[in-house]
């Protein structure tokens, strides 16, 4: 066994935590585990090369012991529900300049599990009733009968009892330790209301604890095949009871194997080559910038909405963020911040170095006008990203589908927030596809068509309108230029304009040579005048 490699910094006490230490130990490399608790460093088998510090930090206590120890890389093996320590922790290695790699937690089969997802419940079951915290949790139940078996440790335990009102409702299994029994006690708590006891659990288990307890709901965190969660649904569904989920903040990074082979790289970096997975592109930040499509559940792409869940942070404007959620329910929960500007998103991931991997969420298609062009040009260059542009389904290709015509030769155009000229696009093609930014829009539109129309500038045209594309309320309709006029109904309209006379009727300003008398005179032609 070589002992040759630099040393490494391990921040968990997690099943994560223990795994990626003991596989680094075989390898020979000299490991200092940071746990905050003496249970966590009670369940680390010893080890010659391995030191563990008990206890918790902030950002300057961490900082501290990473320039003192000489460490060639820090690995963030902390529990998925911890995003303030995780943001510590980011912090100090960015004060040290320090890499820091983020361990993913795994399921059983040792796929990693997304935020949101949700490995043995149905999210359309009614006895599964999900929430973002332990305060919001409290607050659900206070409106429920019955009492509560709380599997969600001892640290939010506090704030779970205060935001219920009732501690007498509650029994709560934590680990048997001095903390932990403290925090009952903190919690008023006490007695056959205590269950303290480490696992793992299986169902048998957790099914005798329900009936003990005598309890209605059981709370537990989205926590993945290592939290035994799987096991805790189960066994309220076999024990007929509610369950309240805290969703899941996983927050990105790279599963056990990945996290393995960069620290070996950072340990022995002239020895020790994995190809592909130290380019430097395993560093970068995740960037995706999703497109919605036109609004409806049908239009949803799988990509786009792997993309969400994926995603720590969304980000986007208000109603385009309140339609993404409501079209991908497995994002319930998500961090969301209500900003679509490129400048404001690229400043609140610098301001939030924790964040490894964030979706800007844009109405229809990322190339087709959309705001993902401007990101584009804002992010061109910088190496500290990952930029994935995933397309969605555009309403020219939704409004083709639909109408059964081919969209290759159409000249696309649009009004939505900007000058266009529609006549004289018209004039020009055959076949124009419009976006408008609404019923306004739409009537002007109408208007300009039938002014052009009646000056002889336009042949006869044939107008296919598309409202509310892929949402309840759809329609579409052939109309004239004066109907168009008449629309009062708000909504997302689409306009397709054929004109068969399109480069026909010419176009030199001017007077004709019939407006001019001359006589025998010969005249200059009007292509010349023009």
């Amino acid at each position: 066994m070589t002992t040759g490699f630099g040393k490494i910094l391990i921040f968990g006490g997690t099943t994560e935590g223990r795994k990626v230490a003991e596989r680094l130990l075989s390898e020979g490399v000299p490991c200092t585990v940071s746990v905050a608790t003496r249970y966590g460093e009670e369940v680390l088998a010893p080890h010659p090369l391995m030191r563990v510090r008990t206890g918790r930090m902030d950002r300057a206590g961490m900082a501290e012991i990473m320039r003192e120890g000489t460490f060639c890389c820090v690995i963030d093996a902390t529990h998925p529900h911890a995003l303030a320590v995780s943001r510590e922790i980011a912090a100090a290695c960015s004060e040290t300049g320090l890499p820091c790699l983020r361990l993913r937690r795994t399921d059983a089969a040792g796929e990693g599990v997304p935020a949101g997802a949700d490995p043995a419940a149905d999210p359309e079951d009614n006895a599964c009733v999900y929430v973002r915290d332990a305060k919001e949790a409290g607050e659900y139940l206070s409106s429920v009968p019955g009492r509560v078996l709380v599997t969600t440790g001892s640290k939010e335990l506090a704030c779970f009892v205060n935001a219920l009102g009732d501690p007498c409702r509650v029994t709560a299994r934590v680990l048997p330790s001095e903390e932990s029994l403290r925090a009952c006690g903190e919690a008023g708590l006490s007695g056959k209301q205590i269950f303290a006891m480490q696992g793992p659990f299986d169902t048998d288990m957790n099914c005798a604890l329900i009936r003990h307890s005598g309890a209605s709901w059981l709370l537990t965190k989205e926590t993945g095949a290592a939290g035994g969660y799987p096991e805790k649904i189960e066994a309220a569904k076999r024990c007929g009871i509610g369950t309240v989920v805290i969703r899941s903040l996983e927050r990105g990074g790279y599963d056990l194997d990945q996290v393995v082979s960069l620290t070996l790289q950072y340990a022995r970096p002239g020895e020790y080559r994995e190809e592909g997975l130290f380019s430097g592109e395993g560093e970068k930040r995740q960037l995706s910038l999703v497109g919605i499509g036109v609004g409806g559940p049908e239009a949803v792409t799988a990509g786009a909405e792997k993309a969400a869940i994926d995603a720590e942070v969304l980000f986007g404007a208000r109603s385009v963020l309140e339609a993404a959620l409501k079209l991908w329910k497995t994002t319930a929960g998500k961090n969301t911040v209500p900003v679509y500007d490129s400048k404001e998103i690229l400043e609140y991931l610098e301001a939030h170095p924790e964040v490894q991997n964030a979706a800007v969420v844009y109405s229809g298609d990322s190339g087709f006008y959309s705001g993902a062009s401007s990101m584009l040009e804002k992010v061109r260059g910088r190496q500290d990203l990952r930029v994935s542009a995933i397309c969605g389904i555009s309403c020219v290709s939704w409004f083709a589908a639909r109408t059964g015509m081919p969209w290759q030769d159409w000249k696309i155009i649009s009004s939505h927030g900007r000058f266009c000229n529609v006549s004289g696009e018209v004039r020009r093609n055959r076949e124009c596809f419009l976006l408008l930014s609404g019923a306004e829009d739409l009537r002007r539109t109408g208007a300009v068509l039938a002014e052009a129309a009646e000056r002889g500038m336009l042949g006869d045209l044939q107008l296919i309108c598309g409202y509310e594309l892929s949402r309840p309320g759809e329609k579409i309709f052939s109309c004239s230029a004066k109907e168009l006029e008449k629309i009062t109904e708000d909504g997302l309209y689409v306009l397709y304009i054929r004109n068969d006379a399109a480069e026909m009727t010419p176009v030199l300003p001017g007077l004709p040579d019939t407006a001019f008398v001359r006589g025998k005179a010969p005249m200059t032609s009007a292509e010349i005048r023009a």
